[in-house]
């Protein structure tokens, strides 16, 4: 089974970032796809 959202470690691997850079990163992207703070962000997305 495959994970569907993605979480901000994963985003710090990925651009190599530190893990707060990643927060803001994945709290942006909630702000533009109009989110609320608890919901996730998914692959797709």
């Amino acid at each position: 089974m495959k994970r569907v959202c993605i979480y901000p470690q994963d985003v710090s691997i990925i651009t190599v970032k530190s893990l707060a850079q990643a927060q803001r990163v994945l709290r942006n992207l909630r702000f533009a796809l109009n989110k609320r703070k608890d919901q996730y962000i998914t692959f797709d997305e």
